[in-house]
C-alpha cells in the first residue's frame, strides 16, 4: 500500500505532484501548496521562519541542507519567498567561510592563522634558511626587488584582474575603495589601483593619471577615523595591534611621502562615502579635487 494523503485520504505516488491535485487544497495558491508540500516533507510547522532565522545567522546553504534534511531548491524558494537575498559567493566567503578559517585554526593551533603558530613559523624559517640561507625570504634583496618591481610592471588592466578577482575574495580591497574607484573611472581617462610612488614600499588606493592626484579611500575602522576615534583607542586582531594615535602618524608619513614627490593627494572618509549615493559621491569628490 503506498503513502496517504493527509487531507483527502487517497493514496498518492509522488508527494509533491499529488498536493497539486489534491481536491481538498484546490483553493490554495501555488505558494500555499508548496509551503504544505514543505512542512509536511519536514514534519516541521515553522521550517520557513526555522530556515531564515538561521541563514541571517550566518549558516550556510550547505548547513542548512544538512540540519534540516531538504533539498537547496526548497531552500532557496524559502529565501525567496521570504524577500532574504541570498549570499553570492563571495559574500558567503566575507560573511561565513574566513570566520569559519579562523575558527579551525584556532581549534588546531592555537591562533587566528596558522602563519601565527609557533610551530609553522619555525618550519617557514627552516625551509628560507636551507633554500636561502636567511630565516625569511623578504630579508634577501633579489627577492624584496622582485616583488616590490614586478607589481610596478603590471599594466592597469592587470592590476584590476588580480584586484577584482583575487583581492576583494580575499578581503585586501575594501567595498568602498572599489566602488571610488568604478566611479572615478567614469569621469577621468586613466585611473590605476595600488598606486606605488618611486622609493615607497606603500600601495596608494587611487592614482588619477589626468591630474597627478592620488585619493586615499580611509575605512572608519581600520584608519581609525578621528571623528569616532581617540588617539589611545586601539585596534587588536591576533597578535597586530596599534593605537590610532600611531595609525594617523604612518597615514601622514605616507600623505607626505606623496606631496614630497610632487602629487596632490585626498582623502576620503568611509562615513562619507556611505552617506552618499553615486550622483552625490561623485560630486563630493568633484568638488574636494577642484577645490
Amino acid at each position: 500500500m503506498g503513502k496517504i494523503c493527509p487531507f483527502c485520504g487517497k493514496e498518492y505516488k509522488r508527494l509533491g505532484t499529488h498536493f497539486y491535485t489534491c481536491k481538498e487544497l484546490k483553493n490554495k495558491s501555488e505558494d500555499e501548496i508548496h509551503i504544505i508540500n514543505i512542512k509536511y516533507l519536514t514534519n516541521n510547522d515553522n521550517i520557513l521562519d526555522d530556515i531564515c532565522n538561521d541563514y541571517q545567522n550566518n549558516l550556510s546553504l550547505t548547513d542548512l541542507k544538512s540540519k534540516y534534511n531538504i533539498c537547496f531548491k526548497h531552500i532557496c524558494w524559502i529565501l525567496n519567498y521570504k524577500g532574504i537575498h541570498i549570499r553570492t559567493v563571495s559574500e558567503s566567503f566575507k560573511k561565513i567561510v574566513k570566520y569559519k578559517n579562523i575558527e579551525t585554526s584556532r581549534k588546531h593551533w592555537g591562533v587566528d592563522n596558522p602563519s601565527q603558530s609557533n610551530i609553522i613559523k619555525k618550519k617557514k624559517a627552516d625551509t628560507f634558511m636551507k633554500h636561502y640561507g636567511v630565516d625569511n625570504i623578504w630579508k634577501t634583496k633579489d627577492y624584496s626587488k622582485y616583488t616590490s618591481n614586478r607589481w610596478k610592471q603590471l599594466s592597469i588592466e592587470q592590476k584590476e584582474e588580480i584586484i577584482l578577482k583575487k583581492w576583494v575574495c580575499g578581503g585586501y580591497i575594501s567595498d568602498i575603495e572599489i566602488r571610488v574607484y568604478n566611479l572615478l573611472k567614469q569621469i577621468y581617462k586613466k585611473v590605476e589601483p595600488q598606486y606605488i610612488i618611486e622609493g615607497s614600499k606603500h600601495k596608494y588606493d587611487i592614482y588619477i593619471h589626468d591630474i597627478n592626484t592620488i585619493i586615499e579611500v580611509n575605512g572608519d575602522y581600520w584608519h581609525m577615523n578621528p571623528i569616532k576615534y581617540k588617539e589611545d583607542d586601539f585596534i587588536k586582531i591576533g597578535n597586530y595591534c596599534i593605537t590610532a594615535k600611531n595609525k594617523w602618524e604612518t597615514d601622514k608619513k605616507h600623505i607626505e611621502f606623496a606631496k614630497e614627490n610632487n602629487y596632490i593627494i585626498y582623502t576620503i572618509w568611509e562615513n562619507e562615502i556611505i552617506s552618499k549615493n553615486d550622483n552625490e559621491l561623485i560630486t563630493y569628490i568633484n568638488n574636494l579635487i577642484n577645490n
